[in-house]
């Protein structure tokens, strides 16, 4: 079971990516299903995550909410802590997107202490990133911008272009709000060289490619 649910959720990032969202959803849908038949309550958290994120991308933030929550209380039942970060990851960006910038900022620190106490420095990359994202919109470039680079030290650490990518953006789109012009011009440069393999992620909103879904994919255990 864990192979197929791991198949299915990368079937259905490929039709999240070009925006085929109700056949990504009907996927998630019976991924979790079939995990529920199966008593793999691993499996069915990961398939009810991963649809809380197509929901969150169609704009259903009740929806995405509630499945994010439930796949949290199902990884702390487990006792499964990684994942558990990954779904405070989640819950934070709803909240960010849905401008609960209190909340938001509370869930992706837990979700970065708790990928940085396990050692998870891709996940942490990702939290900083969105915490990047979340300052970049509240208290301003000079905080995001800090966040943002710390996040690109640990994207490069592991070698993650499409999260140096992210990190770059939203280090360029903080450096030309300082009027920092050299630094922005060469931050969009090296996030172009990251770029040329791979596509990165789109803006500065933590909206998230198919090749970082198949690599979250991957982290999950």
């Amino acid at each position: 079971m864990p192979h197929a649910s791991a198949l299915a959720r990368t079937m259905a990032a490929f039709l999240d990516q070009e925006g085929h969202w109700a056949e990504a959803i009907a996927l998630h849908q019976a991924a979790a299903h079939a995990a529920h038949t199966l008593n793999s309550p691993d499996a069915e958290a990961h398939a009810v995550l991963d649809l809380g994120w197509v929901r969150r991308r169609t704009g259903d933030y009740p929806e995405a909410a509630q499945l994010a929550q439930r796949a949290y209380g199902r990884y702390h039942t487990l006792d499964n802590r990684q994942n558990e970060a990954w779904a405070l990851l989640e819950l934070g960006q709803i909240s960010r997107e849905t401008r609960n910038y209190v909340k938001a900022a509370d869930l992706l620190e837990r979700s970065r202490a708790r990928f940085h106490e396990l050692g998870d420095r891709k996940g942490e990359a990702e939290a900083l990133a969105a915490a990047g994202d979340l300052q970049a919109a509240t208290i301003g470039p000079g905080p995001a911008l800090a966040t943002y680079q710390q996040a690109l030290t640990l994207a490069r650490q592991i070698n993650s272009p499409l999260d140096q990518a992210h990190a770059l953006e939203g280090t360029a789109n903080c450096h030309a709000t300082l009027r920092h012009h050299r630094e922005a011009v060469q931050s969009l440069a090296e996030e172009g060289t990251n770029h040329s393999t791979e596509r990165s992620p789109e803006g500065c909103d933590g909206r998230v490619s198919t090749a970082v879904d198949v690599a979250r994919v991957n982290s999950r255990s």
